[in-house]
């Protein structure tokens, strides 16, 4: 009773939401928790508070606290069943904000909101923080298995994206365990990036001119084939000759093996040259069987050792740093030289020039000067990036041959001008970035301006590379900008499906990704610069490409996953003569609430489901409650969206396997799959499957005939029941033989209704008083839908 007679009205902030668990590892059921903090002096009643949740403007959930007190300093742990060792049991259900964020408050019982938690990638319902403004900070999607805690403890500044950090280390009940902190000042030593420790066994060279030889140039990917034309050239940057006897070169692709031993003939002069390379190598100094790494799919390494045996001098190039070779400060490293196209040599940007940074220490050249100075280059004065700059468009399959006519754009929304000194855009396939370019000193953006890097046959570049961009045949590939730090500053992730793994900007497995671009396609962001970190969202696919310029706008596409509701209702496979523009497939929202299909998909194949599907559905695309939507070839009149060449779905006529085509939401979940063919069992190597991971499947139609459901939208997952073959074509109106009325355009029309049809819109066709006869026929029609026979002929 003493602790009630103190306890006085919760201030705003008295209690904080500490640490949730809203996506626990397996099954979220009974296993979610949400843990509060008293951070006052006095201790706070909760009876009549409520913790509301949500997902949605209209799904979520809330609990009702009843006598339940938190003490000052407690932590407080609402959780479910299957938690254990709570202070109230509740029935929890919150979002894992799988592609909006959701959100968690606490309200105080005269309903004033004490504290809010807003937690995902984009914003798009809009959900106010306690500022009471749209939440634009937003703590993080958390993967499954992690809690979002308070970092530290307790502490809020109504930033959620600042206040809460994803953690493996719960610590349910207890105070938040703050992260490691890397104390390292990188003022101490300019050329350490924060949070990089010396390896614990690295130690430099002591040899006498040890600090003066240096790797000036090499050779690693000559024209043509390699053996014997490989070299490497070394500068004595010092003001003595020194011997290199006992010296030694190293290199490799995943670590160091020798290349070459020098013996005490060798001496180098005070600023002199020499060049060790293979017999094809005019004026070699030092003959040399070397044999060095391309970078093809990871960074390769050279090495110079002094007479200790010990590191003198190291050049690290590529795209990634997977093996974690380690430069001279000693680091595992991601400052990495580019990697050189064939012909092209790596060169300091002048003779003996060294910070130990390979990434601003070295260029590539297409005019090699083997014992020769190197030319001039000015060093790179390093500007961090504010996540400002974006890649804003990018030409990855261009019209005929990719070599030299790839693009990358890039775009500055704000209004200040960004160096990009030192900055890299890197490339990759088969999940490892493989390909750098790293743009020289003096390379600026300015407010709303746009620079271009491309190849030799694109108009217009600002900085001239050779690129060799994915094309995402089969898997997704990316691009990705990096400042001088090596700070992500943004990532383009497209193709599908994403098995490499692959992350986004938030370090997160990317789940949202453009389509693969068809030959002379680019990809482009609906909006310049509009970002939300998931691709599939913010680029679409155009055939109008505008390097250097402005992008036409589109409607941006937001995912909203599917609820199962919007079904296929009715395809037309094999229409009157050629097939080319002719097919259609009808979709039907059979909830009484409109569905965005933004991102969405239709795939079809004979044998085998593609990893992404053919076509895609653009940004703004809804299908009304109770509507119909026609996807169909030019020739379609009803189709409310037009396939192209493009994005063809272009079902098959069943001639050996059944055929299916299927509908996929926006993260990838299957909405629906109809399968449809002759009578018989599939061969051996089939694998389409059905939405029971069978192979049931309506009959194949005859030429000029659809197939469609027996009643619009009904569906028991079971093709072969719910689909009729042989029905006169409705795209856009209700299958006919289930309450349409109507006798349709002679079956051998194919698809020329004439009906008006978008989404939503479509009717029933009239019923002409004369048409006794034609129900008549709609009845038999339907019997012998029904018994998979054909009708006669002259019914139709």
């Amino acid at each position: 009773m003493m602790w009630w007679s103190v306890i006085g009205a919760a201030m705003a902030g008295d209690v904080v939401i500490n640490e949730v668990m809203v996506n626990p590892i397996g099954s979220d059921g009974d296993s979610e928790w949400i843990e509060l903090l008293n951070v006052s002096e006095e201790p706070v009643a909760l009876s009549g508070w409520r913790l509301r949740w949500a997902v949605s403007a209209s799904t979520g959930g809330e609990h009702v606290f009843g006598s339940s007190l938190i003490r000052p300093g407690d932590h407080f742990v609402i959780s479910g069943e299957g938690v254990g060792g709570g202070d109230v049991l509740a029935v929890l259900d919150l979002g894992n904000a799988s592609s909006n964020a959701d959100m968690i408050q606490l309200i105080d019982a005269d309903g004033a909101v004490v504290d809010t938690l807003v937690y995902g990638t984009t914003n798009t319902d809009g959900w106010v923080d306690d500022s009471g403004e749209v939440a634009a900070s937003l703590a993080p999607k958390p993967s499954e298995g992690e809690s979002l805690s308070r970092i530290p403890d307790g502490v809020d500044s109504d930033a959620c994206g600042d206040d809460f950090m994803g953690t493996d280390d719960h610590t349910i009940g207890g105070p938040n365990e703050e992260p490691m902190v890397d104390t390292d000042d990188p003022a101490d030593d300019p050329a350490d990036d924060p949070g990089d420790d010396p390896v614990e066994d690295f130690e430099p060279s002591a040899c006498p001119g040890a600090e003066a030889i240096k790797l000036n140039e090499v050779m690693v990917n000559p024209d043509g084939a390699d053996p014997g034309q490989e070299w490497i050239e070394i500068y004595n940057a010092g003001a003595v000759s020194v011997s290199l006897s006992g010296w030694s070169l190293v290199g490799g692709t995943s670590s160091f093996g020798l290349q070459h031993a020098f013996d005490a003939s060798v001496e180098l002069a005070a600023g002199g040259h020499l060049l060790v390379g293979g017999d094809l190598v005019p004026g070699a100094d030092v003959l040399a069987d070397l044999n060095l790494g391309n970078a093809s799919s990871n960074a390769d390494a050279v090495r110079l050792l002094g007479c200790d045996g010990l590191p003198a001098d190291t050049l690290i190039y590529g795209g990634s740093n997977e093996d974690e070779w380690v430069d001279d400060d000693g680091i595992i490293t991601d400052r990495l030289a580019p990697k050189p196209s064939e012909g092209s040599s790596l060169a300091r940007i002048s003779d003996g020039y060294d910070t130990n940074n390979s990434r601003t220490d070295w260029v590539t050249t297409a005019e090699p000067t083997p014992g020769y100075d190197n030319p001039y280059t000015e060093p790179v004065e390093c500007t961090p990036g504010s996540e400002w700059v974006k890649i804003n468009e990018l030409m990855a399959n261009p019209a005929g041959s990719d070599e030299g006519a790839e693009w990358v754009e890039l775009f500055n929304p704000e209004d200040e001008e960004v160096s990009l000194d030192g900055w890299a855009l890197n490339w990759g396939k088969n999940g490892t970035y493989s390909g750098t370019v790293i743009f020289p000193a003096g390379t600026a953006i300015g407010p709303g301006d746009f620079v271009l890097i491309g190849g030799e046959w694109v108009d217009g570049i600002d900085v001239m590379a050779d690129l060799d961009l994915g094309n995402a045949g089969s898997n997704a590939d990316a691009v990705q900008l990096v400042d001088c730090d090596g700070a992500v500053q943004d990532t383009v992730v497209y193709g599908g499906p994403n098995d490499d793994l692959w992350l986004n900007d938030r370090g997160e497995e990317a789940t949202s990704l453009t389509g693969s671009p068809g030959d002379g396609q680019a990809l482009a962001r609906a909006s310049d610069g509009v970002d939300t970190d998931r691709s599939g969202d913010d680029f679409v696919l155009t055939d109008d490409p505008s390097p250097g310029e402005s992008n036409p706008e589109k409607v941006p596409v937001v995912c909203v996953p599917g609820d199962l509701e919007v079904k296929i209702n009715e395809l037309l496979p094999d229409p009157t003569g050629s097939d080319d523009d002719n097919e259609f497939v009808e979709l039907y929202n059979t909830s009484s609430v409109d569905v965005s299909l933004d991102g969405w998909g239709l795939a079809a194949h004979t044998s085998k489901w593609p990893g992404i599907p053919q076509f895609m559905f653009p940004g703004g695309t809804v299908i009304e409650a109770g509507g119909f939507l026609v996807v169909g070839g030019e020739s379609v009149d009803e189709a409310d969206i037009e396939m192209t060449d493009d994005n063809d779905i272009s079902m098959g006529n069943s001639s050996k396997n059944p055929d299916g085509v299927r509908l996929v939401d926006c993260t990838g979940v299957v909405q629906d799959t109809v399968l449809y063919g002759e009578a018989g069992e599939p061969t051996e190597d089939f694998e389409l499957k059905d939405d029971l991971d069978g192979v049931s499947m309506a009959a194949m139609p005859r030429e000029g005939l659809s197939v469609g459901r027996v009643e619009d939208g009904v569906d028991t997952n079971v093709s072969e029941d719910d689909f009729s073959a042989n029905m006169p074509p409705t795209p856009g109106a209700a299958n006919e033989l289930t309450g349409g009325g109507g006798s349709g355009d002679s079956p051998s029309s194919g698809c020329g209704c004439g009906k008006s049809a978008g989404p939503g819109g479509g009717g029933a066709p009239e019923v002409e008083a004369s048409a006794v006869a034609g129900v008549v026929a709609s009845i038999a029609l339907f019997v012998a839908m029904r018994r998979r026979e054909d009708p006669p002929v002259e019914k139709l």
